[in-house]
């Protein structure tokens, strides 16, 4: 399938070049009329779409079906005057302030369709046909509407280079007798060029070929006019970033570098704001002409207000590009990257895409796949690749394969899903239940709780110091160097700034939000389900009428919440679905119901959109396990339950 959409897109290319070389040659056709007297005079254009400068055009496109709007104004003192040997002989357009409405439309990855209409509020213009001179007067009107395609080629975020072409067209429906319009149609092509030399530096080159009818008028004298522009934008923040751009295009002959009356060329300097979170931008630049030939501006200002439809797959996705370019230069996950690469890429590896998801995701892959081992595999000596996980292996070495930033991601990951995992009290374990790995977790802990409080082996004195201290000294052993460096780190490290630390956080990469529900766990609740113990607490408990495993509109409600809660918990391979009832009845009966009820309670979640990844096993206990006293009716109502439980 990749390689078809591959052929296509490079067909669509190769169609799009074909049609720009059939219109940029129509000037081999026999011509009826003769040479224009005027041409537009309207130097700058702004950038459509997502794009760092004023006028320069990125390699980056729209994602699919996101819109991007914007509106620039700018003003320009004497864009137009007719020179001759670098002297003035006239002044034709003294101040001008124009208004451009951009938009633009992403249809693929690659693929951005957009389009834009200058609207001339202020034209200061003097008609230089008339001889002599009529003084100036305000011409309002329309500027030619331009379209565009631009064309991806190659992912800046895959190899710190982008590459683009942009085909456009410009419709001539501008006044070209106020020189802010072409009198015919034109065309023309971008060559667009992007690098990072660093994250928060991009370097930027756009060369471009018009082609337009043959311009003859005073000492200009063009058909085909090239475009040339280098630009740099560095990063503050997110949100603000300094960018400069310096513009130049003339005739397509060979006085395009030597002849000043006819070249020109602006310097652009200025601030943008972008907030990924709700799609508003402004930019703000300053600038003047190097080489003012004809054309170029003494002064310039420009003022643009831009937005971006953004929805949750927008902005994630502007995250995942950031992080592509950051990885672009440091392979290490810091903590908090790491565990955002939990929420964000897919739970299963085979629905990830490079095009769609972050880069960085078969990496977590990886990390996370021997993290679910750390716990569950025994220790090497005694591991039987008849009994055990024959990926056990992976465990035995992890200094020797891993970097100390993937052994602390490893880690943290297992010791925080234990937690979640494994119930609070390990006299609560249950191995028909909870995770196998939960009493190597529970000796983990116990080290770490040791591990201020016992001296070193020499200095243990019986009778003084914990009379676990030895056990502490015996569990110390098992680890190697390495990872014993991680198990200290994480005692006293606190990666997210919540106040609890890692070993302790459940969500070492989130902050606690401290709203009243599961305070210490070290994760931000979303008020309703909660996972916590080995459990998912439903917000409102699942509860059924005697003898019944019907499911009413509150336990419906509850478990919309328990999906929400598992969904967004990827990293949750399995969940059993344990039901109970009251003592009334036999316990065959009793063990029956449970069973239909917990199986209900499956269906229903499979209903309401329970991620196909998660494993959901039935599990029936009848009355044995009650919640309260079968002593009133209120208790055995208590007892009439569904729980859920993490594997």
């Amino acid at each position: 399938m990749m390689k078809i959409f591959s052929c296509f897109q490079k067909s669509f290319f190769y169609f799009i070049l074909f049609l720009f070389f059939i219109v940029t040659h129509i000037s081999f056709l026999p011509k009826v009329y003769a040479a224009n007297t005027t041409f537009n005079a309207l130097f700058f254009t702004p950038a459509v779409g997502k794009n760092d400068y004023a006028m320069l055009d990125g390699t980056r496109v729209l994602y699919p079906w996101q819109l991007y709007v914007s509106e620039s104004t700018t003003y320009a003192y004497h864009p137009l005057d007719l020179r001759q040997s670098g002297v003035k002989l006239q002044g034709v357009i003294d101040q001008l302030i124009v208004t451009h409405a951009a938009f633009a439309l992403g249809l693929t990855n690659w693929l951005q369709l957009g389009a834009q209409v200058p609207y001339v509020v202020y034209n200061r213009f003097q008609d230089p046909n008339t001889i002599p001179g009529t003084g100036f007067t305000n011409k309002m009107s329309l500027g030619d509407v331009e379209v565009e395609a631009k064309i991806r080629l190659l992912d800046l975020t895959r190899h710190k280079v982008g590459i683009a072409f942009l085909p456009y067209a410009t419709l001539p429906v501008g006044k070209s007798t106020y020189f802010v319009g072409d009198a015919t149609y034109a065309f023309g092509g971008k060559l667009l060029f992007d690098w990072v030399p660093h994250p928060k530096w991009l370097i930027t080159l756009n060369a471009a070929l018009q082609y337009n009818d043959r311009v003859t008028f005073y000492n200009i004298n063009y058909r085909e006019r090239l475009f040339l522009g280098l630009g740099s934008r560095f990063k503050i923040s997110p949100l603000f970033s300094l960018f400069a751009e310096v513009n130049a295009f003339g005739p397509m002959n060979s006085n395009f570098f030597n002849n000043g009356d006819l070249n020109q060329s602006e310097a652009l300097a200025g601030v943008a704001i972008d907030s990924s979170r709700i799609g508003l931008g402004a930019k703000l630049a300053g600038g003047t002409c190097i080489s003012c030939g004809v054309g170029g501006a003494r002064v310039r200002g420009v003022a643009q207000l831009s937005y971006r439809y953004m929805n949750n797959n927008y902005r994630s996705r502007d995250k995942q590009y950031d992080n592509a370019i950051l990885a672009l230069f440091d392979k290490t996950v810091s903590t908090t990257a790491f565990y955002e690469l939990q929420e964000s890429c897919p739970a299963d590896a085979e629905e990830y895409s490079p095009d769609t998801h972050d880069r960085r995701c078969p990496k977590y892959y990886e990390l996370r796949d021997v993290a679910a081992l750390y716990f569950s595999c025994p220790d090497a000596e005694k591991f039987d690749p008849k009994i055990h996980d024959p990926a056990c292996p992976k465990v035995f070495s992890l200094a020797d394969k891993y970097s100390e930033f993937d052994l602390y991601n490893m880690v943290t990951l297992s010791v925080s899903q234990m937690k979640l995992r494994c119930p609070n009290n390990p006299e609560d374990f249950d191995s028909a239940l909870h995770d196998p790995g939960c009493p190597k977790y529970y000796e983990l802990a116990s080290v770490v709780e040791l591990m201020d409080t016992c001296p070193a082996p020499e200095a243990f004195a019986q009778g003084i110091d914990s009379p676990r201290c030895p056990k502490y000294y015996e569990l110390r052993q098992t680890y190697a160097s390495a990872e014993w460096s991680v198990v200290e780190a994480m005692a006293g490290r606190d990666s997210d700034g919540d106040g609890i630390l890692d070993f302790d956080d459940a969500c070492p990469g989130q902050m606690e939000d401290k709203n009243g529900i599961a305070d210490y766990d070290g994760c931000p609740d979303n008020k309703r389900s909660v996972i916590a113990g080995g459990q998912v607490l439903a917000a409102r408990p699942v509860y059924f009428d005697f003898n019944s495993w019907d499911l009413g509109r509150d336990a419906v409600a509850a478990l919309d919440d328990v999906v929400a809660v598992l969904n967004q918990n990827t990293w949750i391979r399995t969940v059993k679905i344990s039901g109970h009832t009251d003592s009334i009845g036999s316990s065959a009966v009793n063990k029956l119901v449970s069973e239909r009820r917990s199986g209900a309670v499956i269906k229903m979640l499979q209903a309401r959109g329970i991620r196909k990844s998660l494993k959901l096993d039935p599990v029936a206990f009848g009355a044995s396990k009650p919640a309260a006293p079968n002593n009133s009716a209120y208790n055995r109502a208590k007892n009439r339950r569904v729980l859920f439980t993490i594997r």
